[in-house]
């Protein structure tokens, strides 16, 4: 068995595409926002903002393929 190398390279149109789906999610309502019935929405509402607006693709896929 042999390794054969790759390089990840995520092709812009897919990431346009994820960033809209994040941009168009629709919400559901909060009945409680705390971890007793899984993830807060709250705390996914953060996480959207962060891929949407802080996460570099490009910086993290470099540093992937540094490897």
């Amino acid at each position: 068995m042999t390794i054969t190398p790759f390089k990840i390279k995520i092709p812009q149109n897919q990431i346009d595409d994820l960033k809209l789906r994040l941009e168009m999610t629709r919400w559901p309502s909060v009945i409680t926002d705390d971890w007793s019935r899984g993830q807060p929405v709250s705390f996914i509402k953060v996480l959207t903002k962060q891929w949407l607006n802080k996460y570099d693709w490009r910086k993290h896929e470099a540093q992937l393929n540094r490897y």
